[in-house]
């Protein structure tokens, strides 16, 4: 009995035990279900996101959004997906998506921070700082048009033609980068494929406008007028382009660089004939192209307005890659300043034979023409200053009102009626053209016979001076005709 109880007790701890073990491969199985199933779906959320990154990678946004609407019916609450699918609305440039739908959301607090950001430039409509979010949202059609304008602006050709590229792969037939890779062929100096692009895209008056200024242009160029016309023409020219880009505010880009070739012309046909006053149009096109041949025509327009030690100062900043166009203008530098002290030592001596002249014959320096009854120190104005009316009549009312507005005792009363009546007569005088070109030569309006200070060696007194005291007298006599003549007598 006893070892039949033991076996019956030995059974039953075998059931139990297999009932046990087989429960716990059930829990197993169920776990192992449960973990390959995360698996196998975070696999296909890596290799669902993986195709639509391939698909931004081709140029295939469509495809790569309708990928994430379909992930996002599956994964809307995983927080690796929530975080790449915000990466994307962000490259899209999709700034108010980002915040409407991950404003709550902890993990992705400062995307949507920065998304409010780029929100507020893409606003503000400022080219250069929506050209800035070029990493962020490099597939954001007003970002991508943005940057590229901003190349074309500043002639980074190169990156400009790249990224044309890159739009027109996104965003095919697009009216904008359409236009833009027409201004890229302009700057290029592709005239006749950007005039091509012109017509395609409607705009024949432009295209018509641009054709007609280069034709006179070539014709320009094959003519064989002289270097001061040549200039001349070219001048004009350079006028009637600057016209045109600001009439065409749509796109004033593509006559920059035919305006800069005739403006080169321009200078060069200048410097080879001699001319002067080409300082700032040769600046302007150094600072657009920065080589050899600007700087040689801006030294040398430097050096023909006579501005010899600034176009030293240019010559020695900039590095010359041509030694033969350095040693060109050094030379020109050297004839230059030689000439210039010629003039400086011609200029001297006919100073010292006019100086001996006037010391020889009148004795002294000729009529003072300086401030000599000190009318303009009575108006406030110091004695190297020459203000024109506006200004006289201005200062004039400044002391009046001042002295009006200030309370004055009878002496200082009495003081200001005498000054008022200089200030007065000073005004009469300064404030009338005539008496003014009068006194600026040194003579006074109202005493014009009597000689200024500092004039009083006439070599008319000298002749009439043995004469003792003359007076002119002026009869009138009737001449021809029935008109009225003035005789003038001299009595002695």
């Amino acid at each position: 009995m006893a070892a039949q109880d033991t076996q019956k007790r030995e059974e039953k701890h075998q059931n139990f035990f297999c009932m046990i073990s087989g429960g716990r491969n059930v829990v197993f199985k169920a776990v192992m279900g449960l973990f390959l199933g995360i698996v196998k779906a975070q696999m296909d959320l890596a290799s669902e996101i993986f195709k639509a990154d391939i698909s931004v990678k081709n140029g295939d946004l469509i495809k790569a959004e309708s990928i994430y609407n379909t992930i996002s019916q599956h994964f809307r609450d995983n927080s690796a997906f929530r975080k790449k699918y915000a990466e994307f609305l962000m490259s899209r440039g999709e700034y108010s998506e980002v915040i409407k739908r991950f404003e709550k959301d902890p993990e992705i607090k400062e995307k949507t921070k920065r998304a409010s950001e780029c929100l507020s430039i893409l606003i503000s409509n400022n080219v250069r700082l929506i050209a800035t979010l070029i990493k962020e949202s490099p597939y954001s059609k007003a970002v991508l048009e943005a940057y590229i304008q901003v190349c074309l602006i500043d002639e980074k050709l190169e990156e400009a033609e790249k990224f044309v590229k890159k739009s027109m792969s996104f965003f095919p037939n697009e009216s904008a980068f359409l236009r833009q890779e027409m201004q890229l062929y302009f700057l290029r100096g592709m005239f006749s494929t950007g005039i091509k692009m012109l017509n395609n895209l409607k705009y024949k008056e432009i295209a018509s406008l641009f054709a007609s200024i280069l034709e006179d242009y070539e014709r320009i160029k094959k003519s064989n007028l002289s270097s001061k016309d040549k200039c001349k023409t070219l001048d004009r020219l350079v006028r009637t382009i600057s016209l045109a880009e600001s009439d065409s505010n749509f796109f004033p880009s593509i006559f920059s660089t035919l305006k800069l070739n005739v403006i080169f012309d321009l200078c060069k046909s200048g410097v080879e004939g001699g001319m002067q006053g080409l300082t700032s149009r040769a600046q302007y096109l150094h600072s657009k192209r920065n080589n050899d041949d600007t700087m040689y025509l801006y030294t040398m327009a430097l050096t023909l307005d006579g501005n010899i030690e600034e176009a030293e100062e240019k010559f020695r900043l900039f590095k010359f890659r041509n030694t033969k166009l350095r040693n060109h203008i050094s030379h020109r530098l050297e004839v230059a300043k030689e000439e210039r002290e010629k003039k400086r030592r011609e200029k001297e001596e006919k100073r010292h034979r006019r100086q001996q002249y006037m010391e020889e014959n009148y004795g002294g320096i000729p009529r003072n023409k300086g401030d000599f009854l000190g009318y303009y120190k009575m108006l406030g104005f110091k004695e190297d200053e020459k203000p024109d009316e506006k200004e006289i009549k201005k200062a004039y009312r400044k002391i009046v009102v001042k002295n009006k507005k200030k309370k004055k005792n009878e002496n200082e009363e009495k003081e200001w009626e005498e000054n008022f009546k200089k200030i007065n007569k000073a005004f009469g005088v300064l404030g009338d053209k005539k008496k003014r070109d009068m006194y600026d030569k040194g003579i006074d309006p109202d005493n014009p016979q009597q000689p200024s200070p500092g004039f009083g060696n006439d070599p008319f007194q000298k002749i009439f001076k043995g004469f003792g005291n003359f007076r002119f007298f002026d009869f009138p006599n009737q001449g021809r005709r029935g008109r009225r003549s003035t005789t003038t007598y001299f009595y002695f």
